[in-house]
């Protein structure tokens, strides 16, 4: 505990000036009982409005007395004291834990109830007991009156301010501002060169909006609040880019620093230079915590006179020389709580890393926790072994945010979208699909909200538009996603991290992630490019922020479609622009078969001239068809014997052993041929075309057996029998599924409705419909 302290005497003339400035009146409180005693000088503020000093609300004072044998009662109940130049909040002996007391609330709650006391005090006994007895100096500079100044108090530090307990209900020390009488501390203690901007509370930063990511918030409150021996020292919470790690982080600095736990935060951006640097981070936090004890602002004061350049050293001599020994000296008496956020954001951090964290699990700070996010990559992973960390007992706690229930998240996420979109009248169903457009991921949803609101008398179209699935977003309504996705891309294929070769192969692997109609494995992905299977690994441990390898089935998968939407546009994407068709021309060169049981690939790759549009088994297994070149769908007859296929507008049939033509070729269709395949007992086909129809031919005379079966509005994308042969069912770009009866290839019933994009793919179960 530090002393209480001050100037003898009445006061230098500098400080008489600052007296003046402050509008202070002297009252000399003379005893008529003991008329030859010394008077007690104190200053205080006088009241707005008044002549004379006012006795404050709730402010309890006996000064009628200034005899040796006085008591006086001066902080119980009262507010907002300025002691020493200190800044002590208390209202009413509640305070307010961590609010700067240049918070406008602070001062509005406060402004009817200040007091300066101002006394030239001297004494070597530290005010640590209860109804602590110390001298007071008089106007002469003696030594004359005891006065018991903090009545039921206990456990504080004057010199600066720092109170745990007052009247026994203040249960959080208040923030340690330092007072006009020690410029030569706070000119030391900038030598740490803190990073200013780092800070939770400069800048804007989004915050939770009311009712969402409650129980993720309480989980962490709960962790920062439990003062088990055995609780976790650290808590690291990593999600996915545009999850919203930021936006809680910065919930969690506000809800800590309401109970006084906040000791301090470092929010790293790329975009600002002083919260990129990792040099910066170690001597940031210890900056904050200078702010809470005395003892361990005095112990960096004398390490900064001994290295002054401490601040540009590197993070381990940082740590060892400005944080784990001189805290262990001086530890709070309640658990503080660090906040360090977007770890991936500061360059080097693996630096900081490598001795922050095996300290936090070592425990090397008592009474410090530290809260700690970032997006999935390796390199800063690899200090957060999930494996390592259970075996250590969870010395630290992991949270994945991508990994939260997704009805949890869309819950969140349609209460975010109602407060931004709340003034318009959008309809439900519009909301809905862009709560379904938004996923699980916020920063899509917020987005979508800035693209809306800042449309002006335009908001209603801009729904249209991005409920519009056909039509090209511009670039008003990506720019936060091209930002965000462009950043991730231009930082893992730098030329710093890869050479030329690896770049391209990376983005091969990347094309190759978004554009297979199914996702596969790195092993799959490994064999169609014929890369070696580390360097896949490698490259989709480098994009976790991005995509993700499922564990059920090994497939890599993008977290969300908006990634593969930024990829695939040339105005996006720039020069990393994939061009689907060419990659998939890349890819359908070779024809693979794989063991359906175990994924695997059986024998090598079948090599083609062309591209490979469509592949298909024999019944019996024994043999494959793969369609290449203008053939661009195929399939077996039931038997084995015949192969049916389509090219551009027209339908084949040939003889599947020998390859040769089997009649004339079936001319009707006026678009392109999507779908093409027999009947169960081989004497029909049907085909689904881009010209809106459903065709059935018959299968030995070339020759459409009904009228075309008409009723999507848009191209038919897919068409199937029922086993047993007697119903049709159709897939169409309308969103529509339409089933017809085969003998008659009339429509039956409404077309069955519910999905909200087209309908690629389709087939009839064995149970006969009705």
């Amino acid at each position: 505990m530090s002393q209480l302290s001050g100037n003898n005497g009445g006061g230098t003339p500098h400080s008489k000036a600052r007296e003046a400035r402050r509008g202070t009146k002297k009252i000399h409180a003379d005893s008529g009982r003991n008329s030859g005693t010394e008077n007690q000088v104190i200053h205080r503020r006088a009241h707005p409005g008044s002549k004379s000093p006012q006795p404050l609300r709730g402010f309890k004072e006996t000064l009628e007395s200034k005899t040796t044998q006085t008591k006086t009662q001066i902080y119980q109940p009262a507010s907002l004291y300025w002691y020493q130049g200190s800044k002590i909040p208390i209202i009413r002996g509640k305070s307010y834990p961590g609010e700067s007391i240049a918070s406008e609330r602070l001062l509005s709650l406060a402004q009817k109830l200040k007091v300066t006391i101002r006394q030239g005090i001297s004494t070597d006994q530290p005010l640590i007991e209860q109804d602590s007895t110390f001298s007071q100096i008089s106007e002469n500079g003696q030594h004359s009156v005891h006065n018991n100044m903090f009545h039921k108090a206990s456990n504080f530090q004057m010199d600066g301010a720092t109170f745990n307990t007052a009247g026994g209900n203040i249960s959080h020390t208040v923030n340690n501002y330092y007072n006009e009488y020690e410029p030569e501390l706070l000119k030391v203690l900038d030598k740490l060169n803190p990073a200013t901007k780092a800070l939770h509370d400069v800048g804007a930063r989004s915050t939770c909006i009311e009712g969402t990511r409650t129980e993720i918030l309480q989980s962490i409150i709960s962790w920062a609040e439990n003062t088990s021996p055995d609780a976790p020292a650290g808590y690291w919470m990593c999600g996915m880019a545009g999850t919203g790690k930021s936006t809680i982080a910065k919930s969690i600095c506000l809800k800590l620093e309401e109970k006084g736990l906040l000791a301090g935060a470092f929010f790293c951006s790329r975009q600002i230079e002083e919260c990129k640097d990792y040099h910066r981070v170690i001597p940031t936090v210890a900056y904050q915590l200078a702010q809470y004890s005395r003892d361990y602002a005095e112990a960096i004061r004398k390490v900064l006179n001994l290295e002054p350049s401490i601040a540009l050293k590197e993070p381990d001599n940082q740590l060892k020389k400005v944080l784990t020994k001189l805290w262990k000296g001086a530890p709070s008496s309640h658990t503080l709580v660090i906040v360090i956020d977007a770890l991936d954001e500061c360059e080097n951090i693996s630096w900081v890393l490598k001795h922050l964290i095996p300290a936090i699990k070592n425990q090397e700070f008592p009474g410090l926790k530290f809260f700690l996010t970032s997006r999935p990559e390796q390199h800063i992973k690899d200090y957060f072994d999930v494996d390592e960390i259970q075996q250590e007992e969870q010395t630290l706690q992991h949270f994945y945010l991508h990994n939260v229930q997704k009805s949890i998240v869309k819950d969140d996420i349609s209460i975010f979208l109602q407060q931004g979109l709340g003034q318009m009248s959008i309809s439900q169903d519009k909301m809905d699909i862009l709560l379904e457009r938004s996923g699980v991921l916020f920063i899509y949803a917020a987005t979508i909200i800035k693209y809306i609101t800042g449309g002006g008398l335009r908001a209603q179209a801009r729904v249209a538009n991005i409920i519009d699935l056909k039509r090209t977003p511009d670039k008003v309504e990506t720019q936060v996603l091209d930002d965000l996705y462009s950043q991730i891309l231009e930082e893992v294929l730098s030329s710093s991290k890869l050479s030329p070769t690896e770049h391209q192969q990376s983005l091969r692997i990347i094309y190759t992630v978004i554009t297979t109609a199914t996702p596969v494995s790195c092993q799959i992905i490994s064999e169609l490019l014929e890369l070696a299977l580390e360097d896949v690994q490698a490259t989709i441990i480098d994009l976790q922020s991005v995509l993700y390898i499922n564990q059920s089935n090994q497939a890599v998968y993008g977290f969300h479609a908006s990634f593969a939407d930024y990829m695939i546009s040339e105005t996006r994407a720039k020069n990393l622009y994939c061009n689907s068709i060419s990659h998939h021309s890349l890819l359908a060169k070779q024809l693979r078969i794989w063991d359906v049981l175990t994924g695997d690939t059986i024998g090598k790759p079948f090599q083609v001239v062309e591209m490979v549009m469509s592949v298909a088994f024999s019944p019996d297994g024994a043999r494959i068809a793969a369609a290449s070149g203008d053939v661009t769908i195929l399939n077996f007859s039931p038997d084995g014997t015949r192969i049916v296929s389509a090219s551009s507008t027209t339908v084949m049939i040939c003889d599947a052993n020998t390859g040769a033509a089997i009649g004339q070729y079936y001319r009707g269709h006026q678009g392109y041929i999507n779908s093409v395949v027999f009947s169960p007992d081989g004497s029909k086909i049907i085909s689904g075309s881009d010209d809106q129809t459903v065709r059935i031919w018959d299968s030995s005379v070339q020759s459409v057996i009904y009228e075309p079966g008409q009723g999507h509005q848009e191209r038919v994308y897919s068409v199937a029998f029922s086993p047993d042969g007697a119903r049709i069912v159709s897939g169409s770009s309308d969103k529509a599924i339409r089933i017809w009866d085969a003998s008659t290839g009339n429509a039956i019933g409404q077309p069955l409705l519910g999905h909200t994009n087209e309908v690629n793919s389709v087939a009839l179960n064995c149970v006969r419909l009705r």
